[in-house]
């Protein structure tokens, strides 16, 4: 895809000031809004098609992305603007997120996993609370749940005011403009993050995107990609064992409890997982990494959200003996 010259003004109103990345399904850039005189992004989406039914599909995903975002309205989610046709290709207007991709802080596949080169584990906890805080959001929504699907530090951006923003909702499942639930492009899976019912085509629900969280959650506190969930499940058929290393061996400075959490959430059998996303917060709120967090961070829960201690231990040893039971009902049935 040809990319368009700082400069040139789209819509009349959108001056490009640069190029902020690119990928193989589209372009995104820095402009000024010369209405408001603010700095946002646009998205160019690729049009790449080799027939009219692939065309036909390639716009659709556009559609679906920009209906899916403008309907939004989340802390932790970018805000779409406006989309528009201009000269055979198409655009997204949204926030610019000035920050940097987890992937890059936590410096996942490159080969480095001593704790000492990973991000602290109260820093992640906190990452992980605002991300599931999105997704909470999402599986919220009525009168069906809007499913990420694509849950991965390549698509979580840290702002300079410490906020994790969701990226690309290109293969989100959510509501069309006829109100129907659908998703663009079934089938697309990210290695090492999504969860085994993604792969074989069952219908995906909160607990998939619960599943990609976890994997999210043990790529950034070991720097280490996880093995992919189908490989996991071959294994565990053929009587190998699970090749996915426990997290505290690969980073002992994780507490038992925030294991123990990723590790639910890693569950292949869905019905085995953590259920919710507002239980896996007030797992999150119950971490002892949490009691080492900031004030600041702490403050940054919506009133009414943070649980006052006596509850968070009420609350943290219901999750451990739920975990217990679950984790006992997942072994007989893999090995019985």
């Amino acid at each position: 895809m040809a990319t368009i010259e700082s400069g040139r003004v789209l819509r009349e109103r959108y001056e490009i000031t640069g190029v902020a990345g690119q990928g193989g399904m589209a372009v995104v850039y820095t402009a000024t809004d010369k209405t408001t005189g603010q700095c946002v992004a646009i998205k160019q989406m690729g049009m790449f098609a080799d027939t009219p039914e692939d065309l036909a599909l390639a716009i659709a995903q556009f559609e679906h992305e920009a209906q899916l975002l403008h309907a939004l309205s989340n802390d932790n989610i970018p805000r779409v603007y406006e989309w528009f046709e201009e000269h055979d290709d198409r655009f997204l207007v949204m926030d610019f997120i000035d920050g940097e991709l987890l992937s890059k802080l936590s410096d996942i596949g490159k080969g480095e996993h001593k704790p000492e080169f990973l991000p602290e584990a109260a820093t992640v906890a906190n990452w992980a609370v605002q991300i599931t805080r999105a997704l909470h959001y999402l599986h919220s929504q009525k009168p069906r749940p809007i499913i990420y699907k694509d849950l991965k530090p390549d698509n979580l951006m840290l702002d300079r005011r410490g906020r994790v923003m969701l990226l690309d909702f290109g293969i989100a499942k959510g509501r069309d403009n006829q109100g129907q639930y659908k998703t663009i492009f079934k089938g697309l899976v990210t290695p090492g993050y999504a969860p085994p019912e993604q792969y074989s085509g069952i219908a995906t629900d909160p607990r998939s995107d619960l599943y990609a969280l976890g994997a999210t959650l043990y790529a950034l506190l070991s720097g280490r990609i996880p093995p992919q969930s189908v490989d996991r499940q071959s294994s565990l058929i053929s009587r190998l064992g699970d090749p996915l290393v426990p997290l505290r061996k690969l980073n002992p400075s994780v507490s038992p409890a925030f294991e123990a959490l990723v590790t639910h959430l890693m569950v292949l059998k869905r019905d085995f997982r953590v259920q919710n996303a507002e239980l896996v917060l007030h797992a999150l709120e119950a971490l002892p990494e949490r009691a080492s967090t900031s004030d600041a961070a702490a403050t940054a829960a919506p009133e009414g959200s943070r649980s006052t201690s006596p509850r968070r231990a009420t609350i943290y040893a219901l999750f451990l003996v739920m975990l217990v039971a679950a984790g006992c009902a997942w072994l007989l049935w893999w090995y019985l």
